[in-house]
């Protein structure tokens, strides 16, 4: 929900949770919360405060409200643990903290002397001592990473090959990470906080769902951090990716499992099916879409872009599809990927995944592959043929 208030209670009303006032009304329910409720967005910190008070809400009138911890949660409790290059990374124009920061400040003490370096400190002092020490930061460390609950298994990005496969076996790990996260870094070859785990994970295959699967009992695994046009359905129905990239103007959707049913259902309250918009595929309508935005590319392009500048890591995307999310465009299709910090494989290449980026980020870095074969990494050239 990335600091999107507004449609986040929407979502919470139109499943019959809260009230017109914003309290409980969910009874008995269960409700799991996938993460990332921070950043990006305009109130993060009110949607922190809104859970926070709703799980305990919940809990008094027997029902559940799981709250999961995402990515960027993790970003804020490393950079309160006294991690610079979380800090860096938290507050970055892509990551998003800094509206965090300048929410909370909003609500401080205003009459502080901007150029007075004392009276700045402190007050950012106490705004880290809140993701630290505070009623904020225990909450969100006592918060789990993944949570079974009948035949679902739920996590923020996805429960890789690389980590425990059961949730109170991830949990456990987990815990004994975010104990201290001095030494956290994205890139780093940690599997729980490592760039296949379970808060950032974007390339899970197949074998891995299973894995995961049959480790927890469960008939699917359900996570967000990935965002796509809509609600999508993965694996014969073992994956269900939630994430609709709401901050950036994709649709507000929620899932409510009924049985074996997955059912989406909007902040009006109104029913859809999983993957409407990839079962109702109109080329046409999309192209026009794209060429009416400005679109570069055309479905059928093979796209290199940089992964990771700071690695040399790059990709190929071979687009499929062309989407437009209320003002955003978007380009989705199977990816290639050169990364070599990575360990095993230089190359993981999943033709059974659908990647979804921003068209803009794309536009931006991306060259078509004919231009680029010439200075491309060997290893991303051989897997060119795969997506051609």
């Amino acid at each position: 929900m990335h600091g999107c208030l507004d449609a986040y209670t929407a979502l919470l009303r139109a499943a019959g949770l809260i009230d017109s006032a914003g309290h409980w009304s969910g009874g008995r329910s269960i409700l799991v919360q996938t993460g990332d409720l921070i950043d990006r967005g305009p109130r993060s910190i009110a949607n922190l405060r809104l859970t926070r008070r709703l799980q305990e809400e919940a809990k008094a009138k027997g029902g559940c409200f799981e709250v999961l911890l995402g990515g960027h949660e993790v970003f804020a409790l490393a950079a309160a643990d006294g991690n610079d290059w979380a800090l860096l990374s938290w507050f970055s124009v892509q990551n998003g903290g800094a509206l965090t920061l300048l929410e909370w400040l909003s609500e401080q003490d205003t009459s502080v002397d901007a150029y007075d370096e004392e009276s700045l400190s402190s007050m950012y002092g106490r705004f880290f001592a809140e993701f630290s020490s505070g009623g904020l930061g225990k909450w969100l460390r006592a918060a789990p990473t993944s949570v079974k609950i009948e035949d679902a298994v739920f996590v923020h990005a996805g429960i890789s090959s690389d980590v425990p496969e059961t949730a109170e076996s991830l949990n456990e790990a987990a815990r004994r990470c975010l104990s201290d996260l001095r030494a956290y870094l994205i890139s780093q070859n940690d599997p729980v906080l490592g760039r296949r785990g379970p808060y950032w994970v974007r390339d899970i295959g197949a074998d891995e769902v299973a894995r995961a699967l049959r480790g927890n009992g469960a008939s699917r695994m359900i996570c967000g951090h990935n965002p796509a046009p809509w609600v999508t359905s993965h694996f014969g129905g073992g994956l269900i990716v939630i994430d609709t990239g709401v901050v950036r103007g994709g649709p507000v959707l929620g899932i409510q499992l009924e049985g074996s049913d997955v059912l989406v259902f909007d902040g009006e309250g109104r029913r859809h099916e999983v993957d409407t918009c990839r079962r109702h595929d109109q080329p046409a309508a999309r192209r026009a879409v794209a060429h009416a935005r400005g679109g570069r590319f055309n479905p059928g392009d093979l796209v290199e872009f940089y992964h990771s500048p700071l690695t040399d890591g790059r990709a190929v995307l071979k687009v499929q599809g062309i989407w437009g999310a209320g003002k955003e465009l978007y380009y989705s299709g199977p990816q290639a990927a050169f990364i070599p910090d990575r360990k095993g494989s230089a190359v993981r290449f999943n033709h059974n995944e659908t990647w979804t980026y921003p068209a803009a980020f794309i536009e931006r870095v991306g060259i078509p592959v004919r231009d680029a074969l010439e200075k491309m990494p060997p290893e991303l050239s051989r897997a060119c043929h795969l997506l051609s």
